[in-house]
């Protein structure tokens, strides 16, 4: 098996405490909710166990408030938040699809 990896930048650059609060929370809370399907999911139709889930939307909403802080601290001293959101996927080739993979 081959492995294939790339980076994608998603957000670069400097932004205000409020642009930062936007982009950073519109993530997390996507997470949350995605994490909140997937135990609706798994609850309903397979009856499975859901900690996976749980414990993500746990540890985001940690992140979360640490950013919250964060934010403030910088609102309030009129600084500007630089974010660096790199994406990297490692995409696992079998042998036999190789030839057909993107590089």
């Amino acid at each position: 098996m081959n492995a294939m990896k790339k980076q994608f930048k998603i957000v670069e650059g400097a932004f205000t405490p409020s642009e930062t609060a936007e982009v950073l929370f519109t993530l997390i809370n996507d997470k949350i909710k995605y994490h909140n399907l997937q135990i609706t999911e798994i609850t309903e139709r397979f009856g499975g166990d859901t900690s996976h889930s749980e414990r993500r939307i746990k540890e985001l909403q940690e992140s979360k408030e640490q950013i919250k802080e964060l934010i403030i601290a910088a609102r309030d001293n009129g600084q500007t938040i630089n974010i660096h959101g790199t994406i990297v996927l490692d995409v696992n080739v079998h042998e036999e699809n190789a030839a057909t993979t993107l590089s």
